[in-house]
């Protein structure tokens, strides 16, 4: 209402003033907790409140790049982690909080904490480690293997192993023999520990696995020494087959033997190879034969070195030559 005056007559106005509704935008307030201690679920890294002027419900969403690890519970007012975080990682993070109302309008405020380091538990582990059944006290199995988040230097030791049988380096987690070896291929459990500054302590049990690493012995033999090369029908001079026998033997067990040799050829040399048949015991046989290209003729024989390879369970070879002669058969 306006009142209008010349100082003898008045007149009075009234003005109607119409406000239209305009959506405001939420009123965002985040604060930072400071510090959340890594490696927790559940720590709380901010409080968030927000106020709508027009009465208006809204959401509270979150962004960054570790968004993904935090939630913002509606109950407590809170941003919470739901996975943990690490301090080697990054000591420090920063995020955007935004709070949208149902018309659509938005504020944003960023969130900065700092992530506190925590002594974090080495691990170590579990590992197969192989010693030869004839080694000596003083021998190297290997090396266990540990890792620290912290990247504290750790300490080795055995905590539980047959009496005498390894100790280990405390500084750099090698395993030696000290004695009490076995006599036969076994395999038997120590359990090793890793201790950080801090006082964490990680376990592991370790498989040391004695092996007969002593390649397999024994006799070889062939007969005849001097043959005649084959047709495939054999020689009308004579024989053409070889008879090979091996008698050979490991502790482990033999699982293979087999002959090689190479011949000429006018397209170049050509590698022959053939398994022996195991018969029973340590006993194991083989017919060779030679074909028409194995003599050069104008040598009328040559000398075949046979290389026998002896392979045992453990994949250790023995290997020994024996030579036979195969002499021309004219054709």
């Amino acid at each position: 209402t306006y009142t209008l005056t010349d100082g003898t007559e008045e007149l009075t106005l009234t003005v109607t003033v119409i406000v239209s509704p305009r959506n405001d935008p939420p009123d965002l307030t985040v604060v930072s907790a400071g510090t959340v201690d890594e490696g927790t679920v559940g720590a709380t890294v901010g409080f968030v409140d927000v106020f709508d002027v027009d009465g208006d419900t809204f959401s509270v969403s979150l962004s960054g790049s570790i968004a993904s690890s935090l939630a913002f519970d509606a109950d407590s007012g809170t941003i919470i982690t739901i996975e943990p975080l690490d301090y080697e990682t990054s000591p420090g993070h920063s995020i955007f909080v935004r709070a949208t109302d149902s018309n659509g309008a938005s504020a944003v405020r960023a969130l900065t904490f700092l992530v506190a380091d925590v002594n974090e538990a080495p691990s170590l582990a579990e590992s197969t480690l192989t010693g030869s059944i004839d080694g000596e006290p003083g021998d190297v199995l290997g090396s266990v293997s540990a890792t620290d988040p912290d990247g504290d230097v750790l300490q080795f030791a055995i905590e539980d192993s047959p009496p005498g049988l390894v100790q280990i380096d405390g500084s750099t987690g090698e395993v030696r023999l000290t004695g009490n070896i076995p006599n036969q291929p076994t395999t038997v459990p120590i359990v090793v520990t890793a201790t950080d500054p801090g006082g964490l302590v990680a376990k592991a049990t370790i498989l040391v696995d004695f092996v007969d690493i002593t390649a397999p012995s024994g006799d070889l033999l062939i007969s005849p020494d001097t043959v005649y090369e084959s047709f495939g029908d054999g020689c009308s001079l004579g024989n053409t087959k070889v008879s090979a026998e091996a008698n050979v033997s490991d502790t482990s067990g033999v699982t293979s033997v087999v002959i090689t040799w190479t011949t000429d050829s006018p397209e170049g040399p050509i590698e022959n190879s053939k398994e022996m048949a195991f018969v029973k015991g340590d006993l194991w046989v083989a017919t060779l034969e030679f074909g028409p290209d194995t003599v050069d003729k104008d040598t009328g024989s040559v000398g075949v070195p046979l290389t026998f390879s002896v392979t045992d369970a453990y994949g250790n070879v023995a290997s020994a030559v024996l030579v036979v002669t195969v002499v021309d058969c004219p054709g």
